[in-house]
């Protein structure tokens, strides 16, 4: 990241299909989910049935600088 790009955003569009075949929850499930998180303004709806989440570079890159490995799986049941 250059530091003239620290200011810009990045979008991140997927579809409740899409989640559901990467998390193995059921689409159902995350169509819920999704639209609670539409409902608090959380992420957006956009093209299509797709949903999409804008961040500043920045508040990723602190994100990955404070993320740590998860030390045993995570337990995907437990969300549902």
């Amino acid at each position: 990241m250059d530091e003239d790009d620290s200011g810009a955003a990045i979008t991140a569009t997927l579809s409740a299909f899409s989640i559901s075949s990467m998390t193995g929850i059921p689409r159902e499930t995350v169509r819920r989910k999704l639209r609670i998180l539409v409902e608090r303004g959380l992420i957006t709806p956009g093209p299509g049935s797709a949903f999409s989440l804008t961040l500043a570079r920045e508040e990723i890159s602190d994100f990955v600088r404070r993320a740590q490995p998860l030390e045993t799986p995570y337990d995907w049941e437990a969300l549902q």
